[in-house]
Parts: structure tokens; C-alpha cells; sequence
């Protein structure tokens, strides 16, 4: 799509709700369900878009849309993400666990089994939480509880 073309709010539109698919199908990576309806609209792109294979020098394979403009471009996302399916590291992909960022993040961690897109931020937020969920359910250092302390 050419840089300054015209991109209406119902392309807007179609555009968040195609970005929120991809996002749904990288969660099941991170063991989150793959909706239909995500199916569905990813499948719906590619249908839009009418994705061709084309073969190029040499004999490669690829996909391209054949549409142009805000649908053409979304066929193109839809084939970086089948192309990120076919790769050894699909599985690496993933969205991060924390409900206010839901950023795709590739994970390099040893055992695939980062949950956040980075430590710093949302890894952080995550574990500040849970120590003051922790420090506020449990009963503070020095307090005794009416239990203990008490023998027969």
C-alpha cells in the first residue's frame, strides 16, 4: 500500500480486527484458546486479499496478495503470519500475559517459558502485584493470631 493512500474507518476497522485475530492465534502458543471467530477473520483476509502463490527466480515459492490497498495490505500481514507458522520458531512467539498489554513478543528463553514481553515492565508489574496480594492476605511480621501461642 502506498504511503499517504486513502484509509477509511471501516478499513481502520477491518485492519484492528484482523491485528486482534493474529494476536488471538500467537496466545495459543502461550497456551490461550484459538477462537474460531479469530479463524475466521484471518481467514476472511486471506479470501480478501486473494493470496497467490508466485513463483519467483530461482523456483522459491511465495504468497502475495494480488489485492491492492488496506486490503492488499492486510493479505500481506496474513502472509507473514503463515510465513511465521511454517518456521522452527513459531512456537517462540507469543502474547504477553499481562490483559492491559497484549504485545506479540518472541521467546528466547531456554525452555519457552517466557510470559511476558519483557521482565522490566510487565514481568516487574506482575510480580509487585503478587508480593503486595501476598503482604496484604498474610498476617504481618510480630502479630500474633489469636491461635497460636496457646497450650492446653
Amino acid at each position: 500500500m502506498a504511503a499517504g493512500a486513502p484509509v477509511g474507518a471501516d478499513d481502520l476497522k477491518h485492519a484492528i480486527a484482523v491485528r486482534e485475530a493474529m494476536r488471538g492465534v500467537i496466545g495459543g502458543n502461550s497456551g490461550l484458546p484459538v477462537y474460531p471467530v479469530d479463524l475466521a477473520t484471518l481467514n476472511e483476509a486471506a479470501t480478501a486479499g486473494r493470496l497467490r502463490m508466485r513463483f519467483g527466480p530461482g523456483g522459491r515459492a511465495r504468497l502475495e496478495p494480488e489485492a491492492s490497498g488496506p486490503v492488499g495490505a492486510l493479505g500481506r500481514l496474513v502472509v507473514t503470519l503463515y510465513a511465521a507458522m511454517q518456521s522452527e520458531d513459531w512456537e517462540r512467539l507469543k502474547l504477553c500475559s499481562s490483559d492491559s498489554c497484549r504485545w506479540v513478543f518472541y521467546d528466547r528463553s531456554k525452555n519457552h517459558s517466557s510470559r511476558w514481553c519483557t521482565m522490566a515492565s510487565c514481568g516487574n508489574r506482575a510480580k509487585a502485584r503478587r508480593f503486595r496480594t501476598r503482604q496484604v492476605s498474610s498476617p504481618r511480621s510480630g502479630e500474633v493470631s489469636g491461635k497460636a501461642g496457646r497450650r492446653g
